[in-house]
């Protein structure tokens, strides 16, 4: 089976009821969303006229000032509404971008852009928010291997992150175990466009595999999280190694390393394999674990520099598919995936005390990867659940997986 062209993506998106995009290599910026007025609808696609405040409606026009209330019992009232609005306070709605992707999984943000680069069964998509414009980024991922359950979903690249302004860390996941790489690829500031697309094969740098001897087991394979700082990159091996290996390539004038083993992960927190991870703000790796399918058998972990555990925490969600501090409030956000349990849905953790405490901010069909943007947007993927003979207008089979976005100040 071939990837499906950007164009019947772009079908698939307009026949859906998602956000309507441009044609690929178009430049013709797209309607932006808004609440009231999905992007793609009549509504949004019309030119908005602009109302001046002369012109308002009588209930649309401020209120004039209001009488000087008498004292008593409207005051006591007026004492209950703070706690009365927080009880109330409506949950966010993610908006929904881009659908018709199979199996979306890593996010991470293009630094000089602001652009979002999805991975996917296929490869590197890439999202413009400003152009509301989607684009193959990097494909050529052509045997995929498979993850979950009876292998219901076919993985590509797993995981995203960013070296520097431009330069792109691709965690692999298609590969067999003992011949995962880690790739990097140069990202223009603007999209492909026309031109043709970067090819898996077409690395910037490679480095790996790691095999047996080195690691155990068949040897890494699934890269679930990638990250990078101004001295390393950094792939966690899931639990395809018995000791869970989070993986290190020294980073040296831009040159990558030797991939090798860093911290045994589920050895030093006698758990499961890593998955995604994060930096702390005082630097250090925070790490989803996996440790299996119950409410409690996955705890979130934190290694130092120089990758000895910090401190471990426990609670009643896992099965960690995205982990991202905000920029804004500095809280950390989690998804369970949901996939094994009906805890999927994102999560504010705070980590306190040896546990885990979780706030439920949102159900979700199957979260995975997590990426804020500087100014606070959260973007946020699903691998979501198929519609048994959903099809395409072309009648290609449809994908449940896709792209959203929470904008309320997480």
């Amino acid at each position: 089976m071939s990837r499906p062209s950007l164009a019947a993506l772009t079908l698939a998106l307009l026949w859906g009821g998602a956000p309507a995009l441009p044609a690929f290599g178009q430049d013709e910026p797209a309607a932006e969303p808004t609440v009231d007025a999905p992007a793609g609808s009549p509504a949004a696609d019309a030119p908005q006229q602009e109302v001046t405040p002369d012109e308002k409606t009588d209930d649309e026009q401020p209120p004039a000032d209001k009488p000087e209330q008498p004292k008593g019992e409207a005051d006591e009232k007026t004492a209950e509404e703070p706690a009365a609005e927080a009880e109330a306070k409506p949950e966010p709605k993610p908006e929904l971008l881009v659908e018709n992707l199979e199996t979306p999984v890593g996010l991470a943000i293009a630094p000089q852009s602001g652009d979002v680069l999805i991975a996917t069964r296929w490869g590197v998509y890439r999202y413009v928010p400003q152009t509301h414009a989607i684009f193959i980024e990097v494909e050529g991922y052509d045997v995929p291997d498979t993850i979950g359950e009876d292998g219901r979903y076919e993985i590509g690249p797993l995981s995203l992150a960013f070296v520097g302004d431009s330069e792109l860390v691709v965690g692999g996941g298609s590969a067999p175990e003992g011949e995962e790489v880690v790739q990097t690829f140069e990202i223009a500031l603007e999209p492909r466009g026309d031109d043709p697309q970067i090819q898996d094969t077409d690395a910037k740098q490679t480095v790996g595999p790691v095999g047996p001897a080195a690691v155990g087991g068949e040897g890494a394979g699934n890269f679930t999280g990638v990250l990078a700082d101004e001295k390393a990159v950094y792939a966690a091996t899931s639990s395809t190694t018995p000791k869970g290996w989070i993986l290190k390539a020294p980073l040296e004038d831009g040159k990558l390393g030797d991939l090798a083993p860093f911290i045994a992960a589920a050895d030093l927190a006698e758990l499961g394999g890593p998955g995604p991870m994060a930096w702390d703000a005082d630097g250090n790796l925070v790490v989803g674990l996996w440790g299996g399918q119950m409410p409690g058998d996955d705890a979130i972990a934190v290694f130092n520099a120089a990758g000895e555990l910090v401190a471990k925490y426990e609670g009643e969600i896992g099965e960690f598919g995205g982990l991202a501090y905000s920029p804004k409030t500095k809280a950390l956000y989690v998804t369970d995936m949901g996939l094994s349990t009906d805890r999927g849905g994102l999560y504010k953790v705070e980590l306190k005390d040896g546990a885990m405490n979780a706030e439920k901010v949102l159900s979700l069909d199957k979260p995975a990867g997590l990426a804020f943007a500087p100014d606070g947007k959260l973007y946020l993927t699903t691998l979501g659940t198929a519609v048994e003979g959903k099809t395409t207008p072309d009648g290609d089979e449809f994908s449940p997986g896709a792209l959203h976005v929470i904008d309320a100040g997480l």
